[in-house]
């Protein structure tokens, strides 16, 4: 299928650099272009800010929590990207990026959607067996709303 819009869920693993390498085969095949997309939640801001506070702690400096230096995990997402797409060879292909926020398959939706992509592709971290239990959960409900051919590695 030519000119196919390849949405390609973007992180520092190596499942989504085996995802990153598998969209850009698929679209040398068929001149389609690539949108790298990574995900910041409000769980993982939340979780970096108690970590941070509590390494505060830990160190001595016992600062409040208007002392604590600000955590931008969409502008380190960003840089993630830029680095992926510094690293990697897409000659020949239009590559996009975007970092979203929100919960990750519904943002993923959503930007599938909006974007109208023909092909989602994302990489699969292995966990536990009851983490992978409820991420397949996830997963099946994800893919039963895309309108979309889903990829995952």
């Amino acid at each position: 299928m030519k000119n196919m819009k390849i949405l390609v869920l973007a992180e520092d693993s190596d499942e989504s650099i085996n995802a990153i390498k598998k969209s850009i085969e698929i679209a040398k095949i068929g001149e389609s272009s690539i949108k790298l997309v990574s995900i910041v939640s409000k769980k993982q801001e939340a979780t970096c800010k108690r970590y941070a506070k509590r390494w505060h702690q830990v160190d001595g400096s016992f600062m409040s929590d208007k002392e604590i230096p600000e955590i931008n995990l969409a502008e380190d997402a960003g840089l993630v990207l830029d680095e992926i797409i510094r690293k990697t060879d897409f000659s020949g292909i239009k590559v996009e990026k975007q970092v979203l926020y929100g919960e990750s398959y519904a943002v993923l939706f959503k930007q599938a959607v909006c974007d109208q992509a023909d092909l989602i592709i994302i990489g699969n971290k292995g966990t536990g067996r009851i983490r992978q239990f409820f991420m397949n959960l996830q997963t099946a409900d994800f893919i039963s709303k895309t309108a979309c051919p889903v990829l995952m590695f």
